[in-house]
């Protein structure tokens, strides 16, 4: 499914095992950065795997947050982005089977919650290890233009409705709206 919406204001971001502390290799995190009216787009999908024998459902999904439209897109798994824009990867890890995500005042209590175990607020992923990326598009002025974030993790312990709120509430996203895509069957 696919998600648009908006973010007001993004002052402070983390995506992070709450447990690490700011400098860790597999934590992201930003601060300072005072931008205004951004674009975020969601994308998720249910991935069914057979593992040694076990089926296995996973959600996959990226979330995108963005300048403006023009500056870049995600679909099919590829990253669009204007000339003159410049990657910098992060590899987003966790050693306590959650991830925390969230900006503002949300990002100051994953901060916070450094102490709790699998605190209210990170999803529970069911494993430890990589959980996925982030990915920064920088301009010539290495001023931030859009931070793409994309993991998965157990469906049993977050469907795609829970993940959509937790999103929604930890990103601060006003004006949600899920996307109708044409069907294209006769």
């Amino acid at each position: 499914m696919k998600y648009k919406g908006k973010i007001e204001n993004i002052n402070h971001i983390v995506i992070s095992d709450p447990t690490y502390e700011r400098g860790t290799w597999c934590r992201y995190e930003k601060v300072g950065l005072k931008e205004k009216d951004w674009s975020v787009d969601i994308n998720t999908e249910t991935i069914e795997r057979e593992i040694y024998g076990h089926n296995y459902s996973e959600n996959e999904f990226s979330v995108l947050l963005k300048k403006n439209n023009e500056i870049c897109s995600f679909e099919d798994n590829k990253l669009n982005y204007k000339k003159g824009v410049y990657l910098k990867k992060y590899e987003i890890g966790m050693d306590t089977a959650c991830i925390a995500l969230g900006i503002n005042r949300n990002a100051n209590e994953i901060i916070e919650s450094k102490d709790e175990w699998q605190p209210d607020c990170a999803i529970r992923t069911g494993s430890d290890g990589i959980f996925g990326e982030v990915i920064e598009g920088l301009d010539d002025n290495k001023e931030l233009q859009f931070v793409l974030i994309y993991g998965s993790f157990d469906n049993e312990l977050c469907d795609e409705n829970e993940l959509i709120d937790y999103l929604e509430e930890q990103f601060e996203i006003t004006e949600l709206s899920k996307i109708v895509e044409a069907n294209n069957e006769l």
